[in-house]
């Protein structure tokens, strides 16, 4: 294994676990002011050169629930750590040749596994229960991404830690992966198209924000290959 990536995995096995546990508290409340930064300085610019929806207004109960979900992403990271040590979660070498490879087989596959979820959700009691918390927002706001049923976080937390089990990775595929989907979920609560595609294939800000203003099309999260597959793509 590389020098870099060797002494991060040999640090997550070996040091001791309740500063694992300090970590993966304090690196997701770090992610979770980033975004919101990103969020906020995103608006501020981009109202410079013209006039967006008004935003969703932020609850004090959102702020609550948005606290609780990123302390669960932490536990989800915490989970997945254990897992590593057990060994349920296999690191393996880093190989430049195949990072693209396995970086595209876990996107794939958690938006597979995203997509179907979402979907059953939708369709199924659980949507009445759960996912209706997070459809509270026809707008978006610098909460939006997080404020979801606790259930429902933890079941998305799930996804990844199966893919992993079923993709050894890398210790930079799992960090990069990590990172764009943080990302990618920031911009599809942005509320607008901060990065505009010519590929329709893949998702923007509108494309979900189309699904929270109709719940019935848009299920997907990286790439509309499975609401185009399952005939429930719209455009607009």
């Amino acid at each position: 294994m590389d020098t870099m990536g060797g002494e991060i995995v040999d640090y997550l096995h070996q040091a001791d676990f309740s500063v694992v546990v300090q970590l993966a508290f304090l690196g997701n409340f770090l992610l979770f002011f980033l975004s919101i930064t990103f969020y906020a300085v995103a608006h501020y610019l981009y109202n410079s050169k013209q006039e967006l929806v008004e935003r969703h207004p932020i609850l004090k109960a959102d702020i609550g629930n948005a606290i609780l979900n990123i302390s669960l992403n932490a536990v989800v990271a915490i989970a997945g750590i254990y897992m590593l040590r057990i060994g349920w979660i296999k690191i393996v070498d880093l190989d430049w040749k195949v990072f693209p490879i396995k970086f595209l087989g876990v996107l794939f596959l958690v938006d597979f596994l995203m997509f179907i979820l979402h979907w059953l959700v939708h369709k199924s009691i659980l949507y009445r229960y759960f996912h209706y918390r997070h459809h509270t927002f026809e707008r978006t706001n610098a909460l939006s991404l997080f404020v979801m049923h606790p259930l429902e976080n933890v079941m998305f937390g799930a996804i990844l830690i199966i893919t992993f089990m079923l993709i050894p990775c890398d210790i930079f595929t799992v960090g990069f992966y990590l990172g764009f989907n943080l990302l990618w979920g920031i911009l599809g609560h942005i509320g607008f198209n901060l990065l505009e595609f010519k590929n329709r294939w893949i998702t923007n800000g509108l494309f979900h924000m189309n699904h929270h203003h109709d719940i019935h099309i848009n299920f997907g999260f990286y790439t509309s290959i499975w609401d185009r597959l399952f005939k429930t793509h719209r455009e607009s």
